[in-house]
């Protein structure tokens, strides 16, 4: 059984998760978009 701290954690850290992921799709988009990289073969 989970207790409530541990939720919170896990919950924290699906978000910290979350957000790097999405941090770095951004990048790759943009450094992809901005002809940063010749080819766009990454996503």
């Amino acid at each position: 059984v989970l207790r409530p701290d541990n939720i919170c954690q896990q919950r924290q850290w699906t978000y910290y998760t979350l957000s790097l992921m999405l941090v770095t799709v951004n990048g790759v988009t943009y450094f992809t978009h901005s002809g940063a990289i010749p080819y766009k073969g990454i996503l």
